[in-house]
């Protein structure tokens, strides 16, 4: 079964293709999904471990350049 879709993928199986371009772009919004996350998180642990305030304010709002804000 592998070897039949790896062949009809290669070949250009309408299907087959659209099935494995979909793969394709979950995998890629679950990566940048997990990378926003890690990103957010970062963000809350450093601003909250500076006991400065003006640069906790500079954390966020490099963080808004970076993941938005709304």
């Amino acid at each position: 079964m592998a070897r039949y879709l790896t062949t009809a993928v290669r070949h250009g199986n309408p299907a087959t293709r659209g099935a494995a371009d979909r793969l394709r772009m979950e995998a890629a919004r679950r990566e940048k999904a997990i990378a926003t996350m890690a990103g957010l998180v970062g963000t809350l642990v450093f601003w909250r471990a500076v006991d400065d305030p003006e640069f906790a304010d500079e954390i966020l709002r490099a963080c808004q350049v970076i993941f938005g804000s709304k």
